[in-house]
């Protein structure tokens, strides 16, 4: 009977260890959050480096720590484009919307967005609508 309960006790404490090792990343994943919140990032960093040594797979404490990284060291520009090269992608073909610009020359020649709808209103004119 002893063999049988101990054999219970030892399968449940194994099979709750990844639930354990899983609340405690999620606790300080929530006390290096709040750390960002109030500016203390090297705090934020320790328990972010906690939470990577318990589970090196962890890709929330991963990324968050890239990002503490590039706060600290001042450089916001490259963060975003570090964290996801499809921003700095999008950010290179991003265009400028020609509000209140009147000037077609200055519209090409500053890059401004434009769309030719020469063929749309020929069309309207023609139907009449």
């Amino acid at each position: 009977m002893k063999k049988i309960l101990l054999s219970v006790i030892l399968i449940l404490s194994i099979s709750a260890i990844p639930v354990m090792s899983s609340e405690v990343e999620d606790d300080y994943f929530d006390i290096a959050a709040n750390y960002c919140v109030f500016g203390n990032y090297n705090s934020a960093m320790e328990y972010l480096d906690k939470i990577l040594t318990i589970n090196p797979n962890n890709q929330r404490a991963t990324n968050l720590k890239k990002g503490l990284a590039h706060v600290i060291s001042g450089d916001k520009s490259s963060f975003v484009e570090n964290v996801n090269p499809l921003i700095k992608q999008a950010m290179e073909y991003k265009r400028k919307y020609p509000v209140g610009i009147q000037n077609f020359e200055k519209l090409r020649e500053d890059g401004f967005l434009y769309v030719d709808k020469t063929a749309l209103i020929y069309q309207m004119v023609k139907s009449g609508s």
